[in-house]
């Protein structure tokens, strides 16, 4: 807990962070995602009031999943391959080094700026994605695996991103790793 603790206090961490969330567009980006899920929404559980409502909740379902499935690979593949790769091209590395860092604050603190900011979109999709379950048009059992799925797809891509980052120097070389490896 003491390496937590550190890691979160640490201004690098802080700056990684700060240039994430300036660099993606995220607030922009959630208001748009979470607007849109909701007028998704909106329209199917309409469509739902007027006929078969476990229709248009499996359709909702898709549509909801489709798109979770889109920001739990595009984005942390996207910001995973230059999480290394960025920083030895640049070299900048070796500074972080001198800042007192260790191994382990400097990986951890990589992978949780990477995880929070690529799962940004992912979050704000996440709660739509109980509607057509209370609507009652999907089983317990289909929203369970749609809800466990998609976090597993989440921490799989980051993984294996952080993989493609560490072996290659270029993004781009990175990027092919990544699809020849999923």
């Amino acid at each position: 807990t003491t390496l937590f603790r550190s890691m979160l206090l640490t201004p690098i961490i802080e700056r990684e962070l700060r240039v994430g969330l300036r660099k993606h567009g995220l607030v922009k980006s959630r208001f748009w995602i979470a607007a849109g899920g909701a007028a998704l929404s909106a329209f199917f559980l309409l469509l739902g009031k007027s006929g078969e409502s476990r229709f248009w909740a499996n359709t909702l379902n898709n549509f909801l999943l489709l798109g979770g499935i889109y920001f739990a690979t595009a984005p942390p593949a996207k910001i995973g391959v230059g999480l290394f790769s960025e920083e030895r091209r640049n070299q900048t590395l070796e500074l972080l080094w001198l800042t007192g860092m260790n191994w382990r604050e400097l990986f951890a603190g990589k992978i949780l700026s990477l995880s929070l900011v690529a799962s940004s979109n992912l979050l704000a999709l996440f709660p739509l994605l109980a509607l057509p379950f209370l609507s009652g048009g999907l089983s317990g059992q289909l929203f369970l695996a749609t809800v466990i799925a998609l976090p597993v797809l989440f921490l799989l891509i980051v993984s294996f991103s952080v993989l493609a980052s560490a072996i290659y120097w270029d993004e781009g070389s990175a990027l092919i790793f990544l699809t020849f490896l999923l």
